[in-house]
């Protein structure tokens, strides 16, 4: 979500984003999100990818992009991961339709409030507005039938028609404690701080089971030249 942000004014790297993420979620890594023990830290997450990825909507359909002939080949595909992924959440009590939380809350389009459990609504009514085909994943149907395809929208010339960026500050501001690699309580909630390849060798040491820096030579030469490392 920080590199979706700090992304804005690119859509071709939001989109790289938006594609990785749902995958990402819909892998059995991602899933776990749906099994922490902080309920609502889960509800917020879920809450705010959606808003990241109807943000990205907005800004392909503000450009003239979201139609069947995007230079966004995949979106029918993408579009129908998210909704296969959002519709799956209430099973977990994630963006339930009756919860007595739900309530609506505040979008940048004037007039316009945005209500979290809906983002299967909001997508498909996207999907259908712009004439794009849903395909790709199994049974999307199914994901689509309790979704209602006119729900109402935010003004397509917002700034910020989903109030992402706003969701974003206080998303950070709830989650502020999270530890950076420093050892030292800050406001990051992730993003590079984590990414142990932008530490410094003796960060990387102290850290280290063994105390030795996991990245040599070699394997830092090996992410410069685009591999991916992963754990045996």
């Amino acid at each position: 979500m920080l590199d979706f942000d700090e992304a804005a004014g690119n859509w071709k790297e939001q989109w790289a984003v938006v594609e990785g993420t749902v995958l990402y979620l819909l892998s059995n890594e991602g899933s776990t999100m749906t099994m922490i023990d902080d309920g609502e830290a889960a509800e917020a997450s879920a809450q705010l990818v959606g808003r990241m990825f109807l943000s990205m909507l907005a800004t392909l359909d503000r450009d003239g992009l979201l139609a069947p002939s995007s230079e966004a080949k995949n979106v029918g595909l993408v579009m129908a991961l998210y909704l296969s992924w959002a519709s799956g959440l209430p099973q977990y009590g994630l963006l339930e339709r009756d919860s007595p939380a739900r309530g609506t809350k505040k979008s940048a389009s004037k007039g316009f409030k945005f209500d979290p459990v809906r983002i299967v609504d909001y997508i498909a009514t996207y999907a259908e507005k712009a004439g794009i085909k849903l395909e790709g994943v199994h049974r999307i149907s199914d994901c689509l039938d309790d979704a209602e395809d006119d729900a109402d929208m935010p003004k397509k010339d917002a700034k910020d028609p989903w109030g992402w960026r706003k969701a974003l500050n206080e998303y950070k501001k709830e989650r502020a404690g999270c530890f950076s690699h420093g050892g030292t309580p800050s406001n990051n909630i992730g993003g590079d701080t984590l990414d142990i390849t932008t530490w410094t060798p003796a960060q990387r040491k102290k850290h280290a089971f063994k105390k030795k820096d996991p990245l040599g030579k070699k394997e830092l030469d090996a992410i410069k030249n685009g591999m991916v490392m992963q754990l045996g």
